[in-house]
């Protein structure tokens, strides 16, 4: 075939190519466009799950007709503590039909970026022609991080930082106006709005001031001398004294409420080690183990903000096995239990807009991790199983590569039962 015939059938192609993408691109803008479906200038495929009238009869929560009881609590296993009712101003924020209430769930996580005490991280994929992207795709681990109390010289305080900025809060304006400065607006943003969003961070680090254990015990923590901050080692432990650890190893430090004080030993790799400033030699940021108790409750105070605890390695079922035995909670049976509606019970995380979407992906992202360093650490009994299957798999190139030694890293084995990896999809 002449080059010139290639040449033109593959430009044609990638312009057939380029086309679909962009109806692909207008159709899916057209379906996020809530106006449009609701009109009818959009059509739209009709899914009809039925009402939502079933109730698990062991934990109580709304179901589709089509789930089972074992979805949401496992069959009764797991029986997790309710979340608190927030305060009267945030339940009023979260449910009210006035102008600030409306601006409230419309920049629920902006707000709650601003008052958070960790931040979070994370390498998010956007489409390399700048195209429209109708999913988060997330690329690597979510993190959490903790900075020191104090921030360096010549830069402006973030997080928890701005809480013991100005401990007592006497310049709430000012500290609205710091906060609001790291958070970026939308392009459009008018001044009526942009002055609700002010009020609202004067009234919310006031309230948080009052009730959240973690931001008093942060400020507390500033106001000791320094040297009594070093020499005490003040942690954030997984737990206030961790079970098999003795009992004097952690030991409650006088006026805190979620910080201990660890006596005479290295902290484990799980704490959350509270520093006036940063190491001249070590790294500014703390990353927060996903396995803390603390890890959603530093970053959504707005969702937490009694500072409740979150899922721990030491969770266990409300029930026993046919053997006896009390089982872990898993992450996975955590979170199907919380993201469920039940009767009687506050649901201020179900109304918390963009930023209950952000609590759901950082679950997701969460539970992910947690099932791929399971796999990670049991590659002995998945090799010997799917190795043969791996190297059939493989083109022959890629089969002489490994051969011959050329290889970097270590190689996972991701088997068929992980939702997403290749063999999940050769399966089906």
């Amino acid at each position: 075939m002449p080059n010139e015939v290639r040449d033109a059938e593959r430009a044609a192609n990638a312009r057939g190519h380029m086309e679909g993408r962009r109806r692909a691109d207008r159709a899916n803008r057209a379906a996020c466009d809530a106006d449009s479906v609701l009109s009818g200038r959009q059509p739209v495929a009709r899914l009809d799950t039925g009402a939502r009238d079933t109730v698990c009869p062991h934990c109580g929560a709304f179901l589709w007709r089509e789930e089972r009881a074992t979805l949401c609590c496992s069959g009764g296993k797991v029986n997790l503590d309710p979340l608190p009712a927030p305060p009267p101003l945030l339940r009023e924020l979260w449910t009210g039909d006035t102008l600030e209430a409306r601006t409230f769930r419309q920049h629920s996580r902006r707000l709650n970026t601003a008052l958070s005490l960790a931040s979070m991280m994370t390498r998010e994929v956007r489409p390399a022609d700048g195209g429209y992207a109708p999913s988060v795709i997330i690329q690597g681990r979510l993190y959490h991080r903790v900075g020191p109390l104090q921030a360096r010289e010549g830069e402006r305080p973030s997080f928890a930082q701005i809480y013991v900025n100005d401990p007592d809060c006497d310049d709430p304006a000012a500290e609205a106006a710091l906060r609001l400065g790291h958070v970026p607006l939308p392009r459009g943003t008018r001044e009526p709005e942009r002055a609700r969003l002010l009020t609202l961070l004067e009234q919310l680090q006031v309230l948080l001031r009052q009730v959240n254990p973690y931001v008093q015990d942060f400020i507390h923590a500033a106001e000791l001398p320094e040297e009594e901050v070093q020499q005490q080692r003040l942690v954030v432990s997984a737990d206030a004294r961790p079970a098999d650890q003795h009992p004097r190893r952690y030991n409650r430090a006088e006026g805190f409420r979620e910080v201990a004080v660890l006596m005479d030993e290295e902290p484990v790799h799980q704490d959350i080690v509270l520093r006036r400033r940063a190491d001249a030699e070590g790294p500014f940021l703390q990353t927060v183990n996903e396995t803390h108790r603390a890890f959603e409750a530093l970053h959504f105070v707005l969702l937490l903000p009694f500072g409740t605890d979150g899922w721990q390695p030491d969770l266990r079922q409300a029930v026993a096995n046919g053997r006896g035995d009390v089982r872990g909670v898993s992450l996975m049976q955590y979170y199907a239990h919380r993201l469920q509606l039940r009767p009687d019970l506050d649901d201020s995380l179900f109304r918390a807009g963009r930023l209950f979407q952000e609590y759901v992906c950082m679950a997701f992202a969460r539970v992910e991790t947690q099932r791929l360093l399971y796999l990670a650490r049991n590659q002995a009994g998945l090799r010997a199983e799917l190795y043969q299957r791996l190297q059939d798999a493989l083109p022959g190139d890629a089969e002489r590569e490994l051969a011959g030694g050329d290889r970097v890293g270590q190689r996972v084995i991701l088997p068929a039962s992980f939702t997403g990896g290749p063999r999940y999809y050769q399966r089906r």
